[in-house]
């Protein structure tokens, strides 16, 4: 079931599903927050480091492991 602004995601729920070569990528929300905003539809190609979804909520510290790492 897609999200939609203002559901409550627990740490580690699932926020999108991404397939690219027929493998699907299943990013996780790092901690507990709301869906403030989807920026994308279902079907929708992406690019790499296009924001797709936006959160109110806690915020994870920036030392977080579970975050990705930038270069």
């Amino acid at each position: 079931m897609p999200l939609s602004a203002g559901e409550a995601l627990q740490a580690g729920a699932t926020v999108v599903v991404l397939e690219s070569m027929k493998l699907e990528h299943s990013p996780a929300c790092p901690a507990a927050a709301t869906v403030a905003e989807l920026l994308v539809v279902v079907g929708q190609q992406v690019s790499p480091g296009q924001v797709l979804a936006r959160f109110c909520g806690q915020h994870p510290r920036r030392d977080d492991p579970r975050l990705p790492q930038r270069l």
